[in-house]
Order: structure tokens, then sequence, then C-alpha cells
């Protein structure tokens, strides 16, 4: 019998442990570096808007097993009438021990620093340490990442973790990991339905035809159910407000003509999202799960889009 075959060498042995070890070493840095970036802009009173006042309302209601009322936004205003966003909920167990709004932009750094684990996993797997490393830290330093830490707590920073976990999945054709990864998008935000509905084609060219049609179905029906149905019956108004954010109060002309304005910044936008990759990003369908965000954000009438 052959017992060599068997046998692991220490140098292998340590290696394993370092790849294994990295990804969360990594996150960890990051997650430190963002929270003191973060803690000290909300230090300097350089927050760019009242959205960490919002949410700090909501997740305060959530902790004391209420609904969220946000009065910040009017009497008795649910915030499920303006965003669909529960997957908040989750930071309530943690806003209950330490009540403060800085807790909001701690719980926000944490999770777009755990987003790095599966893509230094995933590449550190596939092209190696060094140069999976870089690719880790390359993201990690990203512009889209950089401008989410920049402003206040988002219910997006959920959708960082989500998307990374199911793009890793996605690289191992790990289909069913995909799904489970991509549904709770639904909980993220309400136009987060269509890229789920973007990753089940991203899967079905890829070969995953079974899970990518359930994610399709799944993406598509529930941004029409929440958008149609759960947010106007929450809503004063009894409807979606940000329908008029569309140019042209959502005509075609109109979407069009907004769409085919303003592209120095868009064009820099773009540059900046594919760049980082080399742009190398775009020869994979994966590239297609950017399409509901950008599209949805250049065509309407608002400048910060």
């Amino acid at each position: 019998m052959d017992l060599t075959a068997t046998v692991v060498k220490p140098s292998e042995a340590t290696s394993g442990r370092l790849d294994r070890s990295l990804p969360y070493a990594l996150a960890s840095l990051f997650a430190v570096g963002y929270t003191v970036l973060s803690l000290s802009r909300y230090q300097r009173f350089a927050t760019p808007s009242w959205d960490n006042a919002i949410f700090e309302q909501a997740i305060r209601a959530y902790a004391h097993f209420q609904a969220p009322i946000v009065p910040i936004k009017g009497p008795g205003y649910n915030i499920l009438g303006d965003h669909f966003s529960p997957i908040i909920a989750l930071v309530a167990p943690f806003y209950r021990l330490f009540p403060h709004a800085q807790t909001l932009l701690v719980a926000q750094a944490v999770l777009v620093a755990l987003s790095i684990v599966p893509i230094a996993r995933v590449a550190i797997q596939k092209i190696g340490l060094r140069s999976g490393v870089a690719i880790a830290a390359g993201y990690g330093l990203s512009f889209g990442l950089g401008s989410a830490i920049a402003t206040d707590f988002h219910a997006i920073a959920f959708a960082t973790v989500l998307i990374a976990f199911a793009g890793a999945a996605y690289v191992e054709r790990r289909w069913s990991a995909v799904v489970c990864w991509s549904l709770p998008l639904l909980l993220v935000k309400e136009d987060l339905g269509l890229t789920v509905a973007v990753i089940g084609i991203a899967v079905t060219l890829a070969g995953g035809r079974r899970a990518g049609v359930w994610l399709i179905a799944a993406g598509l029906i529930g941004f029409l159910l929440i958008v149609l149905v759960i947010i106007p019956a929450f809503n004063p108004s009894s409807a979606y407000e940000y329908w008029a954010n569309a140019g042209g109060s959502g005509t075609g002309p109109g979407l069009l003509a907004t769409f085919f304005t303003g592209w120095q910044t868009k064009g820099l936008t773009l540059l900046l999202t594919f760049g980082i990759t080399g742009f190398l990003a775009l020869r994979s369908p994966w590239v297609l799960v950017t399409i509901p965000t950008l599209g949805w954000r250049f065509v309407g009438d608002r400048t910060v889009y």
C-alpha cells in the first residue's frame, strides 16, 4: 500500500490554513477601516443626508417589537410604505444592546466588509494566494464600496453580502446556493427583485436552467407584488411614490431623453464600475446583474442618481 498519497506535508497544511483564514483576516481589516471612516465622518457631521436618522428610527422600533414607524418622515409614517427593506430588522438586536446612531454605521461597515470573504475565497482558490488577495483588496478599495461607506447607513449593505456570496456560488456553478443567496435580496429593497430576475438570466446562460427560471420568476413576481401591492398598502398615499423620479414621469420618450443626457457623469460611473476589473467583467454573463440598478438610475430625473 502506498501511504505517501495520504500524507500532507507541513508546508501544504500551513498553506491550506492560510488560504482559509486570509479572507476573514482581510474582511476584518477592511471592517476596521470602514468603521473608522464612517465614525470619523459622523463625528465631523459630514454625513450627506438624513437617511441614518430614518433607518435608526425604524430599527429602534423593530428593536422594541413595534411597527417601523418613522416620525421624521411624518406622523405615523410606516417605512415599509417608502422602501421595502424589512431585512434591516436583523440589526435590531445589536441596536437594543447599543442604542446609538453609530451602531448602524458599524453594522454597515461590518456587512460590507463581510462581502470580501467570498470574493477573496474564490479568487484565492482560482488564481492563487497573491493574485487572489490582490483581487479581494481591489474589491475592498473599489469605487462602489467606497461610495457606500461614505454615505449613511442603507439597507443596501445587506445586498453587498448576498450578491457577493451569490456571485461566488455562480463562479463555482453551485446553482442551489445561488438561489439561496439571491432570494433574500427581495427583502433588501424593492428594486432588487429585478436584480434577482437578472441573476436568473445569468444562471440560465451559464447552464443552470432550472435554477435560473426559478430566480427569474421569483424576481419578477416579487418585484411586482412589492411595488404594486405591499408598499402601497403601507404608504399614506396608497401608491409607490418613486415612479415620479423616472424621466418624463415614466413615459417612453421622457425616459429616452433622460437616458441620453448627462453622460459625462454616467460614463465616469461605468468607467469606475467596470474599470476595477480591467473590463474583464464584460466577458461574463454575471455582468448583467448591474443592468437593473444602473438602468433605473440612468433614466432618473434626480441628479444624485
